[in-house]
């Protein structure tokens, strides 16, 4: 009792507590814990089931069934360890996984496919460079081909963005929005992912692979260097094959500001240092000498921020997927969601230093309701900042004569509700004007061209109507999450 009575003195803070509250605490949490064994039992003994079941190569009704009662179990014991009191047990010891429940719950249904217990998968894992934005997040600049059979996974292929060749059209079919907003660009592996939804990236890329390697994907994950970072939490440093120690506090600067320092020189070299990093890291979670708590953590927090996506190429599975976050989805379903993409522009690698600011607030109630949207971009590189040539790059068409060091050229994309629709917007100190409104996936857009100078911000106002219930905001993954204040004045 002891021991509780500690515990509950460290979750209530450092406030007095009495010793007649702090015990009817603890035997209040002592009656949770003991349901959440109640829960969690089932959850252990189908969840072995079905592990045995995958590695022995079975993919019969029985595996079906154990896998839907898993993630059943896992479900009900996801919902239960969110709720309060547990909830504050859980988050001390990195149990707390309830907001991704959805998330998890559908990876377990679907793990007999996923995992190959039928046959072998072979999925592509993109690793995505923060440093130029893309739609999903960043350009594609290293990837590996995993191979997954009876639940076991193996590193088949790594390599960089340097060996993908580069086609004058996309191979796939795609509709007529789609082309009207990025063209035959996606054709290009490092353009392929121009669109914020995952499912269209996912699709080009495993076309493009069959069109250059003749081979058959079966899905795409995506990570990104924050991704990593929370992976190696759990695993511990990392040492490349230069004795370098990477570790989860460093991995993303080096990997998206030091080493253009380091390589500027050889772009080779860079590439094959990001591939290292790739590799090393596959290495140190095969090892399966971590934590699986703090893993389980690390991909939670991956997940709820959007840089761990995964499509399957089994529409059955896919469609199982789309309505969690794992999907990364321009969600159609989305009823008063809003989001912004950045679209680099020049070929820089100033995304890192972008910051953005988010205020989003309702201006009427009455239908259909009016919502406001302001969103500040700041450029953060200072003016003299000594920045290596490849990552200062313009490469874009029609570049000011007057540039900056540092100046830096991209889109903004900011999509509506879906069916909602655009009534204007306006940037302070550049012009009334409405920019190209489209539309992607029954959400309408407000594009703006924003060539923003070092140590300045550039502010765009737009202004919607429609949507339904509460207003919600999507984040595009990039290097530091945005500042998002919501005024929800209709709840």
């Amino acid at each position: 009792m002891d021991q509780l009575l500690s515990i509950v003195r460290l979750f209530m803070g450092r406030r007095r507590v009495t010793k007649v509250v702090a015990i009817t605490f603890a035997i209040l949490t002592t009656l949770c814990l003991i349901l959440s064994l109640t829960f969690a039992l089932p959850a252990y003994l189908s969840t072995k089931a079905l592990k045995s079941d995958i590695s022995q190569g079975r993919f019969d009704q029985k595996t079906r069934d154990d896998a839907k009662r898993s993630a059943a179990s896992l479900h009900r014991l996801f919902s239960l360890v969110g709720m309060p009191g547990i909830h504050q047990i859980a988050r001390a010891t990195h149990l707390n996984v309830s907001d991704v429940k959805e998330e998890l719950s559908a990876l377990v249904a679907d793990s007999p496919t996923l995992s190959g217990a039928d046959h072998q998968k072979r999925y592509l894992i993109a690793f995505q460079n923060l440093a130029e934005a893309r739609g999903t997040g960043g350009l594609m600049g290293a990837y590996a081909v995993v191979v997954i059979d009876k639940g076991k996974w193996r590193v088949e292929k790594t390599g960089s963005d340097s060996s993908l060749h580069i086609f004058d059209q996309i191979p796939i079919s795609m509709p007529s929005e789609y082309l009207d907003l990025y063209g035959t660009d996606p054709a290009d592996w490092r353009n392929s992912n121009l669109s914020p939804h995952f499912p269209y990236a996912a699709q080009i890329w495993i076309a493009l692979w069959k069109k250059q390697f003749g081979e058959q994907l079966d899905g795409v994950i995506t990570l990104d260097p924050v991704a990593v970072s929370y992976l190696l939490q759990a695993t511990g440093p990392i040492t490349l094959k230069s004795g370098e120690e990477v570790t989860s506090a460093n991995v993303v600067k080096k990997t998206l500001v030091d080493e253009y320092k380091i390589y500027s020189a050889d772009n080779a070299a860079r590439k094959a240092y990001l591939v290292d990093i790739m590799n090393r890291t596959a290495e140190k979670i095969a090892e399966k000498k971590f934590s699986y708590l703090s893993l389980l953590s690390g991909v939670q927090k991956s997940i709820l921020e959007h840089r761990l996506l995964l499509y399957s190429a089994n529409p059955e599975v896919e469609k199982s997927l789309a309505s969690t976050l794992l999907a990364g989805s321009l969600d159609t379903g989305a009823q008063n969601q809003y989001r912004a993409v950045i679209e680099n522009v020049d070929g820089s690698k100033l995304d890192y230093y972008l910051k953005r600011s988010v205020k989003i607030t309702s201006t009427s109630c009455s239908l259909p309701p009016k919502t406001e949207v302001r969103l500040t971009l700041a450029n953060t590189v200072g003016r003299g900042q000594k920045l290596p040539a490849y990552v200062l790059t313009r490469a874009d068409i029609g570049k000011p004569q007057d540039l900056l060091p540092g100046q830096h050229h991209f889109k903004l994309f900011i999509y509506g509700p879906k069916d909602s629709h655009l009534i204007d917007a306006y940037s302070p100190g550049h012009g009334a004007k409405t920019g190209k409104i489209s539309v992607e996936r029954m959400r309408p857009i407000l594009v703006w061209d924003i060539d923003l100078p070092p140590g300045q911000s550039w502010t765009v106002v737009s202004h919607f109507a429609g949507g339904r219930g509460a207003i919600t905001w999507y984040d595009q993954p990039l290097v530091s999450k945005s500042s998002v204040k919501i005024d929800d004045k209709c709840r």
